[in-house]
């Protein structure tokens, strides 16, 4: 068991640098890891039933009951992302009218489910993180129809009984699951078995990068001088998401652990569900700038864990 701990101790600490071989191997491989796509939803089933052990009901009544933190984070994500996204891509992209409709979509998508993956591991507010996961997701259709219509007049419809039945299954259920379980063990939850399931949830975030890397593979090696322009707004715009909500975070005054689920519910997107969107309702130019996200979501959330982790 100890040696089991210390792998996910290590890969805790090693983020960094693992998630950039990750994306090597999803980018170079895709024929060798492109299977794990089938796996993603237990994936994310097994990230969500760990990440919530440490949550009781207590803390759900907490969430709720001081409101403004959660309110910031969807303000943040579905407000302020995709009005920065427009003003910032259409002087560089203006001429590609479908790259900038790419970009508006990406950061109008829900908040990512991995975000709670990050807020475990950096003992955050994970009754926040997952509350504004929820009602992000059931947001999420009135939102990015009006984001998109407004911004960039782009129509664009949502298939919500398949968002909803996929959030179920691959969130709210283990969420549900994990809490009730350590509410009846009185902390068993929390004390022993989150912790026992840690390095496992770690390397299911493994997987997961490395499976997604794959959907970005063809055109990451067939670049053009407008993919590396896309790819390097991205980068910028995701490590400013990073930043600005860490600010935000330090200019509100929130506790530690309510400031590490503002930087990563709200800087994080859910790509797969831009993704979808962008292959069902856009035009074929608008899924590179959703996918090359992918690129730096994860990395940029490692580094951003490294100072938000608890010291000692």
């Amino acid at each position: 068991m100890e040696a089991w701990e210390r792998l996910g101790g290590f890969l805790s600490e090693h983020m960094v640098a693992v998630i950039p071989v990750c994306l090597a191997l999803g980018i170079f491989l895709p024929q060798v890891f492109s299977a794990l796509n089938a796996v993603v939803v237990p994936l994310f089933m097994v990230m969500a039933f760990q990440g919530a052990l440490c949550i009781r009901l207590s803390d759900v009544r907490d969430t709720f009951a001081h409101p403004l933190p959660l309110l910031g984070i969807l303000a943040f994500s579905h407000l302020l992302m995709p009005l920065a996204a427009f003003a910032l891509a259409r002087p560089l992209f203006g001429e590609s009218p479908v790259i900038v409709a790419g970009f508006v979509l990406e950061y109008s998508v829900p908040v990512a489910t991995s975000s709670l993956l990050w807020v475990s591991m950096c003992a955050g507010d994970v009754s926040l993180c997952l509350s504004a996961v929820l009602i992000s997701a059931v947001i999420c259709p009135f939102t990015l129809p009006a984001a998109m219509g407004l911004l960039v007049g782009e129509a664009v419809s949502i298939d919500v009984p398949a968002m909803m039945g996929e959030l179920l299954i691959m969130v709210a259920l283990p969420a549900v699951a994990a809490t009730a379980l350590n509410e009846k063990s009185q902390g068993w939850g929390s004390r022993v078995l989150s912790p026992a399931l840690a390095p496992l949830a770690r390397i299911m975030l493994v997987l997961l990068v490395i499976a997604n890397s794959t959907g970005i593979s063809e055109p990451m090696l067939r670049l053009t001088a407008e993919l590396v322009g896309v790819l390097a707004f991205t980068g910028v715009f995701c490590a400013g998401a990073f930043g600005a909500a860490l600010l935000a975070g330090r200019l509100c005054r929130l506790r530690r652990p309510q400031a590490a689920a503002l930087a990563f519910a709200g800087a994080m997107k859910n790509i797969s569900a831009g993704a979808v969107v962008a292959m069902t309702a856009m035009p074929a130019g608008a899924l590179f700038p959703v996918m090359a996200g992918t690129l730096f979501q994860q990395f940029l959330a490692a580094a951003c864990g490294r100072g938000l982790r608890p010291r000692g």
